[in-house]
């Protein structure tokens, strides 16, 4: 689940090169991708704490995540509008990014992880996202050489964040809901 922030890095660093060849603004996608993220980082810390729960937002991210990278790409592969393209790039990374603050608070809120240890836990948490978006680039660069185009790394990279439903549906809750519910 931590690596996969890294893979949207990639993903990213290449759609622009992919959508390069289809929009006369082909860096639009990738900036209104970045807004919209900002904007669903905030959103989402403040729901997480409202909602006092971490999963429903994994596996929402994880569900809605692929589906909205695999559109941006089909998207492009099909010569959809800018008009379309757009609002699915702001308003989809804003809704994806709602699970933005879960990678870096459930391991603090994780059983066994003392206030002395959470260094550790931040530190894989950001080893695993920089191996990511170092992974990432190379995978799909790699498979453009073989291949002449970028979609097939891309459709690869977009199917990544399946792994943030998977952690999501595996893991035990550690918003402060369930933390209350013990008690």
């Amino acid at each position: 689940m931590f690596a996969v922030p890294g893979f949207i890095i990639g993903y990213f660093s290449w759609f622009t090169v992919y959508a390069e060849g289809g929009y006369p603004f082909h860096f639009l996608p990738m900036a209104l991708f970045s807004m919209g993220s900002i904007i669903g980082i905030i959103l989402g810390g403040i729901l997480m704490d409202r909602v006092g729960l971490r999963r429903p937002f994994m596996i929402w991210a994880g569900c809605f995540g692929s589906i909205l990278m695999v559109l941006l790409v089909q998207f492009v592969t099909w010569g959809m509008p800018l008009s379309i393209v757009l609002p699915l790039a702001f308003i989809g990374s804003m809704l994806f990014m709602l699970v933005g603050p879960a990678p870096y608070v459930i391991p603090m809120e994780s059983e066994g992880v003392d206030p002395e240890d959470i260094h550790w836990a931040m530190a894989l948490n950001l080893f695993l996202a920089f191996t990511g978006s170092f992974i990432a680039p190379i995978l799909i660069g790699a498979l453009a050489d073989i291949t002449g185009t970028y979609y097939h790394g891309l459709m690869i990279a977009a199917v990544i964040p399946i792994l943030i439903l998977i952690s999501g549906m595996l893991m035990k809750e550690t918003g402060w809901k369930a933390v209350a519910s013990q008690t």
